[in-house]
């Protein structure tokens, strides 16, 4: 995982992405209403990572204007726009290698694990930051995302699966809520498939170069096998997790 690459191609979509990151923004939504509908004692302090534009930050701000809201994300780029959103302190970099150091009633996260290296160390490391009660919710991506593009380049992230996941919960983590769904999103033309993914930044796994021949069998090969009705097709499947610390683990 290039975690440089992944940072420029989302910093380069900053100004694009609110746009254009229609299933992220249904994600976010949906994991905000999950973590809203579960009962917690205490709302006092969050930590999100992954923020980009902030619609998890300004739902989960909105839901419980904590005393501490943290924000993080790869890309610096964010800053502005989530501080407008409220009292929020921003810390730019890698979570994988950061102390966040404090304790936190609630730690979440919308489509970002995915981009990790490791991510069953990263849900060891977390349980600093957490107490007993601490919600983990997340969402992350799994096997069939992006599913066209991948059968029709070779390209795409290894997803772990949602069994994986589970499993990797399940040893720190008393899983309250996990699930996925599929969200299929559907544009005129494989050109706007391709404009979709830049504009969204998730373009960050190679430098892979698109030349006349290889972008032609592309759009070629998409419209023969992923058009329906005129329009052609483009997968999500996020899952959706939220979980406690167990008291053993703490």
């Amino acid at each position: 995982m290039n975690k440089a690459i992944i940072k420029n191609r989302f910093s380069k979509a900053c100004k694009s992405y609110s746009e254009s990151a229609v299933a992220q923004q249904m994600i976010a939504s949906r994991l905000a209403s999950l973590i809203g509908n579960i009962k917690t004692d205490k709302t006092d302090s969050v930590l999100e990572i992954g923020c980009g534009s902030g619609r998890l930050t300004q739902a989960i701000y909105d839901l419980y204007h904590p005393e501490k809201y943290i924000a993080n994300d790869l890309s610096a780029n964010w800053e502005e726009q989530i501080k407008q959103i409220g009292n929020i302190e921003f810390i730019s970099g890698d979570a994988e290698k950061i102390d966040f150091k404090d304790n936190f009633d609630i730690i979440a996260s919308a489509s970002t694990f995915q981009w990790f290296s490791d991510f069953e160390s990263f849900c060891s490391k977390i349980r600093n930051n957490m107490h007993t009660n601490s919600l983990f919710a997340f969402s992350t991506f799994i096997p069939g995302n992006f599913i066209e593009i991948k059968n029709l380049t070779g390209i795409g992230l290894e997803y772990l699966s949602f069994e994986s996941i589970e499993n990797i919960l399940s040893k720190d983590y008393e899983i309250i809520y996990s699930n996925n769904e599929n969200i299929r999103l559907h544009f005129k033309t494989p050109y706007d498939v391709l404009n979709h993914l830049r504009q969204t930044g998730v373009t960050g796994i190679t430098n892979f170069k698109w030349n006349k021949e290889n972008l032609l069998d592309f759009y070629n090969k998409y419209n023969s096998e992923y058009k329906c009705r005129d329009m052609v097709t483009l997968t999500y499947i996020p899952a959706y997790f939220v979980a406690r610390l167990k008291k053993e683990s703490k």
